[in-house]
């Protein structure tokens, strides 16, 4: 069975990007042969219509991400907390990952501030390595994390910027919420905690290059919830969003299948 051990690496920070280039469709793009023995190549985002093939289907990800990373301070102590959104249960319970430097127990509240407010939540009880816990206030989980939370950024970009000393929250995050998210991202399928990365890299010129060369593409809504996070941490699937739940678009489903 694969495990994360089996694919870690040494990354030295130095070279982890802790901010986009200011052209998405200029990163660097890898390209291997399925077959034969053809050396990779190294060539950029903009070469992917002249990679494909008249006839081809590109299916990309609409789903959007949420501001699902949060901060806040526990109401008794003080102390630091630090938490993601995972899914709503109900209108009143939310499942989330929390950090903390003292322990936390059922029944605590914690004040979580953000850009647009402040929000108290309580919480209710552990649910394996998550927190199941009620936010203290009328409104469903997207206006709410709206208020309070951040761009749920991959932790090794958080970790770069601490170490650069970057972090920061208001500017900062409204610049990271315009990047941290595809230019086809759809208000329908908002609820990700993570970004369906590859598509970051599309633009809408790059987009409209597809059709021209006989690509077509068809969407996908996938539940990048962060599900499996807190089922098994030590697994390849960690963090890994699941199976689209459907395809839509020109091609749709049919084209997928073909």
């Amino acid at each position: 069975m694969l495990r994360t051990a089996d694919l870690q690496y040494d990354l030295p920070s130095d070279l982890i990007a802790t901010h986009p280039a200011p052209d998405r469709q200029s990163a660097r793009l890898l390209v291997t042969q399925r077959a034969g023995e053809a050396p990779v190549r190294h060539q950029r985002i903009t070469d992917l219509p002249d990679l494909l093939t008249p006839g081809d289907l590109l299916v990309v990800n609409v789903t959007k991400v949420v501001p699902a990373r949060f901060q806040g301070e526990r109401c008794d102590t003080g102390g630091r907390v630090e938490g993601l959104f995972l899914e709503a249960r109900a209108a009143d319970a939310w499942l989330v990952l929390l950090k903390s430097n003292g322990r936390l127990r059922p029944g605590q509240e914690v004040l979580l501030r953000g850009t647009g407010g402040e929000l108290t939540i309580r919480l209710r009880e552990r649910a394996a390595e998550a927190w199941l816990i009620e936010p203290l206030a009328e409104g469903g989980p997207l206006d709410l994390l709206e208020r309070v939370g951040l761009t749920p950024l991959p932790p090794y970009i958080l970790r770069a910027r601490k170490e650069r000393q970057e972090e920061s929250v208001g500017e900062t995050d409204a610049l990271d919420r315009a990047w941290y998210q595809t230019v086809y991202a759809d208000d329908r399928a908002a609820g990700a905690v993570a970004a369906p990365t590859a598509g970051l890299h599309f633009t809408p010129r790059l987009l409209e290059a597809l059709p021209q060369r006989g690509i077509e593409r068809a969407e996908g809504g996938a539940a990048s919830r962060g599900g499996d996070v807190q089922a098994d941490r030590d697994r390849a699937r960690r963090g890994a969003p699941d199976a689209p739940r459907a395809l839509r678009g020109s091609a749709g489903g049919d084209a997928a299948n073909h």
